[in-house]
């Protein structure tokens, strides 16, 4: 178990975090294994215990008294246990991130709730976003609202063609304000790292078409 994925997971948890994950494994919904979480014991107190050896045999033996030891199956039982801790950590990232956790949301309504209900999800998504920091995903997830809402109108209505050009502006922001960020980051690394100059690509034909562009108003 040493150096395996589920250890430098556990590692880089807080305290706190791994309190979490216990309780997350801990629920039927997200785990109906008790393997899984009495190998996730063991590793917390491996963890815990001042990282003496972690012996294979030993945590088989903990996990399965009444069974002989088996490899396969211990790896078996690593396996699930890292997929449960991968789905503990998207169901965090989600926690953290309300626009991105309300934009599934909003994908689920489109596809399972009437119009009232969608509607309603939409103005809470907007209204999530509208207070987001202007970083450089903002515009990213203001596409991504927008084109929910072209989705569903495009399965229920025939005016949907109309909020067409309000999707595409939202895309050409996102792209246009993504691929200066990333010049700028580039062109400082090669700065610093005197490397050489690569290909401008696209970015005078972008230069070119901002010039008194409204999308240079846009903080990022």
């Amino acid at each position: 178990m040493k150096g395996s994925t589920v250890l430098q997971l556990l590692e880089g948890m807080s305290v706190y975090r791994r309190n979490r994950l216990r309780k997350f494994l801990q629920s039927p919904y997200h785990n109906q294994r008790e393997d899984v979480l009495a190998l996730f014991e063991q590793a917390g107190r491996y963890l815990e215990g001042g990282r003496a050896p972690l012996d294979k045999e030993e945590v088989f033996r903990a996990v399965y008294p009444a069974r002989p030891y088996d490899e396969q199956q211990l790896r078996y039982l690593m396996s699930f246990l890292l997929k449960a801790i991968e789905q503990f950590l998207i169901n965090e990232q989600l926690n953290e991130n309300e626009v991105w956790a309300q934009r599934l949301l909003l994908k689920a309504y489109r596809e399972n709730a009437g119009p009232k209900s969608f509607q309603k999800a939409l103005r809470r998504a907007r209204q999530l976003q509208e207070k987001a920091e202007r970083v450089e995903f903002f515009y990213h997830d203001s596409f991504a609202i927008e084109r929910e809402e072209y989705l569903f109108r495009a399965g229920r209505k025939r005016d949907a063609p109309s909020q067409l050009p309000g999707l595409n502006a939202a895309l050409e922001e996102a792209f246009l304000l993504s691929r200066l960020k990333q010049s700028c980051l580039l062109s400082a690394h090669q700065a610093v790292f005197r490397e050489e100059e690569e290909g401008a690509g696209l970015l005078p034909l972008l230069m070119g078409y901002l010039e008194g562009s409204s999308h240079l108003a846009n903080p990022l």
